[in-house]
């Protein structure tokens, strides 16, 4: 199998704060981008792989096998950052892997956000929130913070907690999957009355969001 490494090629590393939510049966993969949005995150997040010195002196392609298409990957691309390289693995979907990179320096506020996220991920919620509560130490208006420990906080059966972080990340982004995670767990609770009216708010923002509609009539349903 033969891999070529395009020089100008970019990987999409958007640490994505993906969540399912399943009171309507519905699975929704949301991407949070807004990592690299927001102010306290100046360096992008979206990043160019660097070919090694060794792989531009071989050309374009580089030969392997399937199997070791991993190894090769590590030989030719190199990282500016301890972020990237978790971001990296993290696309890839090797969250063991890219949670132990995070690990590997918490003196940067984004590698803590990023073990927060794949603990998360790992279902290792609690350890998911207390990083997530130490990244909100260091900058308290930084939003996905609170987007990703109110799903742990959800996940966990704590509701309260997590109706508290999702009026929070609301209160400074107003995005569509603040209303979606909160109309979600006052469905989770039972108020189906309260998820009809959040998710309501949500739609006159959110207009052509199919999901927020099919919750919605989820909701009403309920009440009736």
């Amino acid at each position: 199998m033969k891999i070529r490494w395009n020089k100008g090629m970019k990987i999409v590393c958007f640490l994505a704060l993906s969540f399912s939510l399943l009171a309507t049966g519905e699975i929704r993969e949301i991407e949070m981008i807004g990592a690299h949005e927001n102010k306290a995150i100046p360096e992008k997040v979206v990043t160019e792989a660097v070919v090694s010195k060794e792989a531009k002196e071989q050309g374009e392609g580089v030969e392997t096998t399937e199997e070791g298409v991993q190894e090769e990957e590590d030989k030719v691309l190199t990282f500016a950052t301890v972020f990237q390289k978790g971001n990296y693995l993290f696309v890839q979907k090797q969250y063991e892997k890219a949670n132990s990179v995070f690990k590997s320096d918490f003196s940067d506020m984004k590698n803590i956000f990023g073990a927060a996220t794949t603990d998360r991920f790992l279902g290792r919620h609690a350890q998911a929130i207390e990083e997530y509560t130490k990244v909100l130490q260091i900058n308290k208006d930084f939003g996905e913070a609170y987007l990703g420990r109110a799903l742990s906080y959800r996940d966990s059966g704590k509701y309260s907690e997590a109706i508290s972080d999702f009026e929070k990340y609301l209160s400074l982004t107003q995005k569509e999957d603040g209303y979606l995670g909160l109309g979600d767990t006052y469905m989770a609770m039972g108020d189906y009355s309260k998820a009809q009216q959040i998710l309501a708010q949500g739609s006159s923002k959110y207009p052509s969001s199919v999901l927020m509609k099919k919750m919605m009539s989820q909701a009403y349903l309920k009440t009736k």
